[in-house]
């Protein structure tokens, strides 16, 4: 995931997240895991002093016919400065839901073809001449 700066494990279901936000800024969050159902879904939610306040879900679903799996995810969050600040990330592409639509592209992708297509090569063509 593109935004991450890092996680770190501080207790069996929990974990602390680094995450870029808008204008060089970083965001920390401690999260607990909950409703994890076994092949079905993973649930979190952010745990009292983080600076997100932030719940959701990501679902695998068998898709028709066994033509692999669904994939789906739902993020619910409280952004610092409220309503200004969910305006702020919006404009800098960095609100949580169109971050989370990326990265299943990205996912998606990786579990197609087994990596994801960048624009780096033809840049870095570009550059080599």
């Amino acid at each position: 995931m593109e935004a991450i700066e890092s996680i770190q494990m501080t207790g069996e279901n929990r974990s602390a997240w680094t995450v870029r936000a808008p204008a060089g800024q970083t965001v920390t969050l401690e999260t607990e895991t909950v409703d994890v159902v076994e092949g079905e879904q993973i649930g979190w939610r952010s745990v009292e002093g983080s600076q997100i306040e932030t719940s959701g879900k990501v679902s695998f679903t068998d898709a028709p016919e066994g033509r692999g799996t669904v994939v789906s995810a739902e993020i619910g969050y409280v952004p610092p400065a409220g309503d200004l600040g969910r305006l702020v990330a919006k404009l800098f592409a960095a609100e949580p839901n169109i971050q989370a639509r990326h990265e299943l592209k990205r996912f998606k992708m990786l579990m197609e073809t087994g990596e994801i297509a960048t624009g780096s090569y033809y840049r870095d063509q570009k550059d080599n001449k």
